[in-house]
Parts: structure tokens; C-alpha cells; sequence
């Protein structure tokens, strides 16, 4: 039953996670260089995205750790506070995708805005010995 439980977790961090993951490539390849050169010229309107990129990377390392240790409980991971300044970074990053996607509204933009935040929850309830240390 383990091995099964440790199955859904990486398959459900799969799924819910491919596309950040997917949009946070393209931020680093395209948005934040975009932004960068933007503000050479002068133009501050794309500013939010290296700070999206940079908060996103974070937010991924963070839900990595806290994946890596509920599937290996041997494992070292970061300290509780870092931790958490990992996956505060990592949410507030979304919250400018959720911000332009809420002109659109439809079930497929508040699914992926949504999901990383439950599955967020999800990972740190089952890592709460981790995390919540004096």
C-alpha cells in the first residue's frame, strides 16, 4: 500500500504541476529576458515577470522538498523557516497568472491557477512534522 500511496503522490505532482512547470520555462526563456530588455527601453509594464520566474523557481524547489521527503523519508530537506519562504514565494508567484487569467474565466484557467495551491496544502499537511518546528 506504500509504494502505491508514493505512486499517487508523484502522478498527482505530475499532473498538477506540468504546466507551471511548462509556463516557468518559457518565463525564463523568453518572459524574463523580454522584461529585461523592456526595461532597457524604457517600458516598465513587463516588470512583475522575472519576479514571477524567480518567485516560481522557488516555489518549485520548495514543493520538490517537500515531494522528495513524503516519498523518501530518509532524506535531509531544508530548514523549517526556508522552507516556508520557499512556498509563500511559490504561491505568491501565481497570484499575477490568476490576475490576468481572471479576465477569462473558464474552468481551465481557474483549474490551473487553483490546483498548485491544493496540492500545495496537500503536500504540507502530510509534511506538517516538517515544517511546523518550534
Amino acid at each position: 500500500m506504500r509504494n502505491f500511496y508514493r505512486m499517487l503522490l508523484a502522478i498527482e505532482f505530475g499532473l498538477v504541476f506540468l504546466v507551471p512547470i511548462w509556463f516557468l520555462g518559457f518565463g525564463i526563456l523568453l518572459g524574463t529576458p523580454l522584461a529585461i530588455y523592456s526595461m532597457f527601453q524604457g517600458d516598465f509594464s513587463l516588470t512583475h515577470y522575472p519576479f514571477m520566474t524567480i518567485g516560481g523557481l522557488f516555489g518549485i524547489w520548495g514543493i520538490s522538498q517537500l515531494l522528495a521527503k513524503q516519498l523518501s523519508p530518509d532524506i535531509n530537506i531544508a530548514p523549517p523557516r526556508r522552507l516556508c519562504f520557499y512556498l509563500i514565494s511559490g504561491c505568491l508567484a501565481i497570484i499575477p497568472f490568476g490576475i490576468i487569467t481572471f479576465e477569462d474565466i473558464n474552468l481551465f484557467s481557474t483549474v490551473l491557477w487553483l490546483s498548485p495551491y491544493i496540492v500545495t496544502l496537500h503536500l504540507v499537511y502530510l509534511n506538517k512534522s516538517n515544517i511546523w518546528v518550534n
